[in-house]
């Protein structure tokens, strides 16, 4: 079993590529992932048992990482966890967008409305004052 720490420049990039895809808030779960890298030839290959991922492998020409080996696994886990981010934050806009706004200035004129109805309600009012 051999340990590769050291990657070169054409490994990096990949790695770039896939991390950067990995990041984009529009990929929420791994198949749009997985359609997004097609298009920058990376294949990606995952295992889905009882709903959980069981591995993943990203491959480009011949430079392959997957998630079996050990500090591979540390690159394919962050990515698993940014998709997984995506799709919580996007959850949580959605959300976000059904909750009412509050709008000071409608709470604004609604108290002012009452409070002219209150003054008006008390000026022809002539209880207190002496015959």
């Amino acid at each position: 079993m051999e340990t590769k720490l050291f990657y070169n420049a054409y490994e990096i990039n990949a790695l770039r590529e896939i991390r950067r895809a990995s990041k984009n808030k529009y990929n929420t779960d791994l198949n749009k992932l997985k359609e997004n890298l097609a298009k920058k030839n990376i294949h990606v290959d995952f295992e889905v048992k009882n709903g959980t991922l069981r591995n993943i492998s990203f491959k480009k020409n011949e430079f392959e990482i997957n998630s079996i080996k050990g500090n591979d696994r540390v690159f394919t886990d962050r990515i698993v966890k940014s998709v997984n981010n995506n799709k919580n934050s996007l959850e949580q806009s959605k959300k976000a967008e059904k909750t009412k706004e509050y709008n000071r200035f409608e709470e604004l004129k609604k108290h002012r409305e009452e409070r002219t109805q209150l003054l008006n309600r008390d000026m022809y009012n002539t209880k207190g004052f002496s015959k």
